[in-house]
This record gives structure tokens, C-alpha cells and sequence, in this order.
């Protein structure tokens, strides 16, 4: 692979894993050999802002050619310079979250380390350390905290070491107690799932309640108190019915179909205000596809969430309110209803400051929320309606005959293709020389022949329009010894 790319080790290199959502998407790597891997390898805690696992996820490898652009992508896309995810917003304490994985293996090695050194966990306290660190304006301290956090790295993958989780296949019950422990120790799951989990592999657990909600109540209440939970009966079959199994194929449809929802809502925003505030919108409806994932298999998630995105983020972005009673919502109404439908309905992160963005951006002027339609109309380039828009040939067709520039916008020049560009300088230097090398054309003054001496003479009725000017003819007998008659309107005085 180094070969192919004609890259060697420590060089800078663009990595990328579609699809790329956001900026996080987007990171600089440094090229290190290791013949023991096959493909590529990343830091495994490194994962979180590409949106990947290791279960067979591909990225993508770029190498840049000139030293001004690897320098500029260390400037915007290196770790040191994104330690933080902005678009989750700030913690109690004014801090941004780690951009880097805080769960599964973190959570069991902090979990195994307290369960050993009397509660005390040592890469716990190095974490908020690193966390603080990396929320400084300086480059300086955030590169201490990076450097801190390779530290974290290697105490929690080789002192504490993978494995610390694990399912024990040895009996029925080390299965289930391997399931409780990936549970309490917050690496994954919660007592919902754990039941759910146990229902489908036969468990009947020794939990006291009746129903479904009484006996996830229990199982959480065990969790908490660190009680083992007792397979009472292992059954020949599942004990998850069939109503169970249709909520399950219901929420992995609902999560098929609205994840492409998510993107579409996405792209139209970027295809609105790419050129005012293309940051804000990428985080601001990044949590909004990453609601759809929290669906899984919960078929009461599901049908919420799809009602939030088809029915109530719709309404929305129609400039009116979530349920589409009221129009002409106020700016302020519309960030309140936003609001409510990340956090209650979509039960995600998300940063107020990019939210008030969004907002301002599609305000009509006076207050109110204008729909996302109109304001593609407004803001929306020409190459981003031609892109996204329903009807992109009648928009080129449209434009042409407007005579528009299909670069228009700041940012419109870094993503168009090279023969694009190329027509547009083209066509740029040859108006340029066209209107250089062209005299510049005379242009008549309509009013040279109006005679505003004789204006007041020459009006009748009391019209305020002059008349234009009759050319007086001379007489001889109008000549003095000094004039010379050239013909009946022109004369030559020799002064």
C-alpha cells in the first residue's frame, strides 16, 4: 500500500471513511511501517470520529503532493487540532467531550482497575486530565494532553489489556454472567437489553416481577447492587415471541429507511448555506442521522423516531411548528421546538450555539422562520441546486439563460471537478480580453438635442416637456462684416 501510494514512513497522509457526515470524518495520519498488518491500522480509540468499527469498515487514503496542502491539512484535520467534538455541545463543567472512544473497552478496563485497586481507577483520572487539556485554545497544552492520551492508549490496550470483557461459553450461566458484566460495567446494553438478550437465548431469570417493566426494574436494580442473575430454567426454545420478532424486523426497516431520510435532510441544508455556514449545518444535522442508529432493535424507538423525522423535522423545516398546526413560526419557537425534538425524540447530543446558527440563517428578517425550500432559493448556489435540487436539468437550463455562474459561492470552487474550473477561467479570461481589446462603444445622449434656452419659448399649454430644437437658418442680412455664411445653418466668424 505505501508502495502504491509512493509514500514512506512519517509521511503525512489524508484518511477519510465514507460517509463523511462532518469534518470528523476527515483526519491526517502518519504513515509508520508494520508488516504484521494487513491493510491499515488506527489507533483503536481513534474510531469515534470516522463513525467506525473494526467489523470490515473501509477508509480511504489520500496522498497530497504539494507542501502547502499537507500543511494546511495538519492545520485543520490533525488530532492535536480536534481533540474535541464541538457538535455535542458542552458538558455542566463549559467542557466539549472527548473526540475520541470513551466506551466498550474504556469503560471495562476503568471498570476493571476500580474493581482491583479499591474504586480507585487510575486511567479514569488520566482521562479528565487529558479531557481538560484537550479543551485549551493553546496548541501547546492540547499537545501535552495528546501526548498524555498515547499514554491512556497503552495502559488501557497492554497493562489492562482487550479481553477484559468478554462472553465465557463454558455453561448457560457463565453466558449470562458475561452478559451482566458487559452491562454493569457500562460497556454496553442496559437492563432492557439484557432481558431481551436473555429472552432470546431460552434464560428464564430468577427476577421477582410480573410483567416486562417490573422484571427490567429488578434486573436494574441487580445490576446496581453487583447481585448475580440466576438463570432459573434454560428452555428448548426462545422465549421471544413473535409479536418480539415482528418489532424487531419493524425497527431494523424503520432504521434502513430513515437513515437515508437523515442524509437527504442533511444534504439540503449543505445545499442551502454551504456558502454561509457549512460547519454549523454539518454538526447541527449530524445528530439527526445518528438518532436513526439508535433505533437497533426497539420497535417503540423506532416508530418515535420516525415519526420525529418524516412528520415533525418536516414541519419543521416547512417553517412551521413540529406538529404543523402553526406557521410563521418565530425564530426563538422554532429553536425551543428543535430543541426538544434532538433531546426527547432523538435522545441525542447537540450544540446549542450551531442550533441558534440554523436558526438565524433561515430567519425571514422580521423574526420568523422561513422554510427550508425558500431559503434554497434565496442562499442555494447554482451547483448545489443543480446537485440536490428535484429538478437539476431545468435549473441548468435556467441559470444558463440568467447567464449565472455555476461557481458562485466561496466554497463552490473547492469541490467543483477540474474541467468545470478549468471552462469557468477559461471563459473568464476571454471576457477579459474581449472587453479590453474592444473600443469602447459612443454613446448618444438622448437629450444633446433638447434646447434648454429656449425651453420656456417653446413650451405650450404649460407642458413641462421641452421641445427639441429647430436649427435657426441664417440670412445674409443676419451677417455681420466678420461672419461668413457656409450654408443656410452654418456659419464661420473670424474672430
Amino acid at each position: 500500500m505505501m508502495t502504491a501510494l509512493n509514500v514512506k514512513e512519517g509521511d503525512v497522509v489524508m484518511a477519510f471513511r465514507d460517509p463523511v457526515l462532518r469534518d470528523g470524518a476527515v483526519r491526517a495520519y502518519t504513515v509508520k511501517f508494520d508488516d504484521s498488518v494487513h491493510g491499515i491500522a488506527v489507533n483503536p480509540l481513534a474510531d469515534k470520529s470516522h463513525d467506525m468499527d473494526f467489523d470490515g469498515d473501509t477508509m480511504g487514503i489520500k496522498k497530497l503532493n504539494s507542501k502547502a496542502a499537507i500543511e494546511e491539512l495538519k492545520a485543520k484535520f490533525s488530532h492535536v487540532n480536534n481533540m474535541v467534538d464541538k457538535g455535542a455541545g458542552k458538558d455542566e463543567n463549559g467542557l466539549y467531550p472527548l473526540y475520541f472512544q470513551s466506551g466498550m473497552d474504556i469503560s471495562s478496563a476503568i471498570a476493571f482497575q476500580k474493581e482491583n485497586n479499591d474504586g480507585v481507577s487510575e486511567i479514569e483520572e488520566l482521562l479528565e486530565t487529558i479531557k481538560i487539556q484537550a479543551n485549551s485554545s493553546s496548541e501547546k497544552i492540547r499537545s501535552a494532553g495528546l501526548r498524555k492520551f498515547n499514554e491512556f492508549s497503552k495502559k488501557v490496550f497492554r497493562e489492562v489489556g482487550f479481553g477484559t470483557e468478554h462472553i465465557d461459553l463454558t455453561s448457560n450461566q457463565t453466558v449470562m454472567n458475561s452478559y451482566t458484566s458487559i452491562v454493569r460495567n457500562k460497556a454496553k446494553g442496559n437492563p432492557a437489553k439484557l432481558k431481551e438478550v436473555a429472552d432470546y437465548n431460552g434464560y428464564k431469570l430468577d427476577v421477582e416481577g410480573g410483567d416486562d417493566k417490573e422484571v427490567i426494574q429488578s434486573i436494574a436494580d441487580m445490576l446496581k447492587e453487583g447481585r448475580e442473575i440466576v438463570i432459573k430454567e434454560v428452555c428448548e426454545h426462545s422465549l421471544m415471541g413473535e409479536k418480539e420478532a415482528r418489532d424487531i424486523q419493524f425497527a431494523s426497516g424503520i432504521k434502513s429507511d430513515d437513515t437515508g431520510l437523515a442524509g437527504s435532510t442533511s444534504q439540503r441544508a449543505v445545499a442551502t448555506f454551504r456558502n454561509r455556514g457549512l460547519t454549523e449545518v454539518l454538526e447541527i444535522t449530524y445528530p439527526i442521522t445518528q438518532g436513526t442508529l439508535q433505533i437497533k432493535h426497539d420497535a417503540a424507538k423506532a416508530n418515535t423516531v420516525n415519526v420525529a423525522l418524516s412528520i415533525k423535522l418536516k414541519n419543521l423545516y416547512d417553517g412551521k411548528s413540529a406538529d404543523g398546526v402553526q406557521s410563521d413560526l418565530l425564530v426563538e419557537d422554532w429553536k425551543g421546538e428543535m430543541a426538544k425534538l434532538f433531546t426527547d425524540e432523538l435522545d441525542v447530543d447537540y450544540n446549542e450555539e450551531y442550533l441558534d446558527t440554523l436558526a438565524n440563517m433561515l430567519s425571514d428578517g422580521y423574526g420568523r422562520v422561513m422554510s427550508l425550500a425558500k431559503a434554497t432559493e434565496l442562499y442555494g448556489s447554482p451547483f448545489d441546486r443543480i446537485a440536490y435540487g428535484q429538478n437539476g436539468y431545468e435549473m441548468l437550463n435556467e441559470f444558463a439563460l440568467q447567464n449565472r455562474n455555476i461557481l458562485e459561492g466561496v466554497h463552490i470552487g473547492e469541490i467543483a471537478p477540474t474541467k468545470i474550473r478549468e471552462a469557468y477561467d477559461n471563459s473568464k479570461f476571454a471576457i477579459a480580453e474581449r472587453i479590453v481589446n474592444e473600443p469602447t462603444p459612443v454613446v448618444k445622449d438622448p437629450y444633446d438635442d433638447i434646447d434648454y434656452d429656449y425651453f420656456d419659448r417653446n413650451t405650450k399649454g404649460g407642458s413641462d416637456e421641452p421641445k427639441p430644437r429647430e436649427e435657426p437658418k441664417f440670412k445674409d442680412a443676419d451677417l455681420k462684416p466678420n461672419m461668413k455664411k457656409v450654408d443656410d445653418h452654418d456659419i464661420e466668424i473670424d474672430f
